[in-house]
C-alpha cells in the first residue's frame, strides 16, 4: 500500500510531463505544470480565506478542468472536499450543505445556477454562509486575489508544504444518490484514492492508452476515479461539454482519443448512429462500462460496432471509492461478457 498523498503522486509527473496536456475541455487546456500551479494557487487562496486543516469545503459545479483543480486544492490545503451533484436544485443542495457543517462553498454552473459571480449573494443567503466564503469557480481571478491577500510575501509552495497531511485522514465526502432515502455522506481518504488508482492501473495495463474521454460526471465517484487513473500516470483527460454520445464522439475524432470511460446508454447512442460510429470505431481501443446492468448481447453489439475496442465491465459503489470489481482487457470474451470480473 502506498502512503503518499495525491499531491506527492501528482507532482512527480512534472519530472517527465510538465509541458504535456493534463486536462482539456474545448479551448480550455492545462498542462501538468499549469495544473500543479493552479492547484497551489487555489489552495493558498483558501488558506488566506481562513481555511483550517480538516475544514470542509463544498464543491458544487458541472464538469470543468477547474472543478478538478479546486477539488485537489481543497485537499492540498488540508481541507475536506464535500462533493455535490451538479443536477441538484439550490433547494435540494441546501440540506446537504448544512449536513456537511461547512463554512465554504466553491461553485460553478449547475442545473439550477449559471455559476456567475452575481449568484454568490443568493447562495450565501440560501446556505447561511458568509458571502466572502462563497467562491465563484469560473469567474474568480485566483492569481490576482492571492496577490492582494498575500501581504506578508509568503512563498506559496513553502507555505503549503508546511501543512502536515496524513494520507489516511478524511480527504473528501461524496453523497450517495439518495434514491431510497436521504443521501448518505461517504467519507474517503487520499490513501483510498491513491491506492485504488494503482490497482486499477495495474488491472487495465494491457488495454489502457494515454488519452481518455471522460464520459461520466466528475461529481460521481466514478468520475473522480477515472480522472485520477490518468492524471497519476501522465495521461490526458478530455472533458466533453455534455455526457452525450455525439459530444463524446466529437472529442474522440478531434483529438484521436483511444480510451472511453462511460455508461451503456452512451455506447448505445454511438453504435446506433452510423455517422458517430464511423468517427469512433477506427480510433478507440479501450472502453470501460459501469453504472448499470449490461447484458451479454449488449456487450457483443458494443464490441462488434466499435470493432477495435476491448470493453471492460466494472462494478463499484460510492461507499467503496468507486470500482472495486472489474474484468480485465486480457480476459476471455466469456468472462468479459458474462461476469463483473474479480476484485481490484
Amino acid at each position: 500500500m502506498k502512503t503518499q498523498t495525491f499531491y506527492e503522486e501528482l507532482s512527480s509527473q512534472l519530472k517527465t510531463s510538465e509541458n504535456k496536456l493534463a486536462l482539456v475541455m474545448g479551448e480550455y487546456e492545462l498542462t501538468y505544470g499549469q495544473l500543479i500551479q493552479k492547484i497551489d494557487t487555489i489552495a493558498y487562496y483558501l488558506i488566506k480565506k481562513g481555511l483550517k486543516k480538516q475544514d470542509k469545503v463544498v464543491i458544487w459545479s458541472g464538469a470543468h478542468p477547474l472543478w478538478l483543480c479546486a477539488y485537489y486544492a481543497i485537499m492540498r490545503a488540508g481541507g475536506v472536499a464535500v462533493i455535490l451533484n451538479a443536477n441538484l436544485s439550490v433547494k435540494d443542495a441546501k440540506p446537504l450543505v448544512e449536513f456537511a457543517d461547512t463554512s465554504y462553498v466553491v461553485y460553478g454552473a449547475t442545473h439550477d445556477i449559471k455559476g456567475v459571480m452575481d449568484e454568490s449573494s443568493v447562495l450565501a443567503d440560501e446556505f447561511g454562509i458568509s458571502k466572502d466564503n462563497i467562491i465563484c469557480l469560473l469567474e474568480t481571478d485566483f492569481e490576482a486575489e492571492i496577490q492582494a491577500l498575500n501581504t506578508t510575501g509568503d512563498d506559496i509552495t513553502a507555505t503549503l508544504n508546511e501543512i502536515k497531511i496524513d494520507s489516511k485522514e478524511d480527504a473528501y465526502i461524496i453523497y450517495t444518490s439518495g434514491t431510497t432515502a436521504f443521501p448518505k455522506a461517504v467519507t474517503s481518504s487520499q490513501n483510498a484514492l491513491v491506492n485504488l488508482g494503482v490497482e486499477i492501473v495495474n488491472a487495465i495495463s494491457k488495454g489502457r492508452g494515454d488519452k481518455a474521454v471522460l464520459g461520466v460526471p466528475l461529481f460521481h465517484a466514478y468520475g473522480i476515479m477515472v480522472s485520477w487513473v490518468y492524471l497519476s500516470n501522465g495521461g490526458t483527460i478530455y472533458m466533453p461539454p455534455r455526457v452525450k454520445a455525439d459530444d463524446i464522439a466529437a472529442e474522440v475524432e478531434k483529438n484521436d482519443i483511444t480510451d472511453i470511460w462511460s455508461v451503456a446508454v452512451v455506447y448505445q447512442g454511438i453504435i446506433d448512429d452510423k455517422e458517430l460510429c464511423a468517427k469512433v470505431a477506427p480510433r478507440v481501443n479501450f472502453c470501460t462500462i459501469a453504472g448499470s446492468y449490461t447484458t451479454p448481447v449488449q456487450f457483443m453489439r458494443f464490441e462488434t460496432g466499435l470493432y477495435n475496442a476491448k470493453f471492460v465491465n466494472m462494478y463499484g459503489m460510492t461507499e467503496t471509492s468507486a470500482a472495486y470489481v472489474m474484468t480485465r482487457p486480457e480476459d476471455s470474451v466469456e468472462v468479459r461478457y458474462n461476469t463483473l470480473g474479480r476484485a481490484v
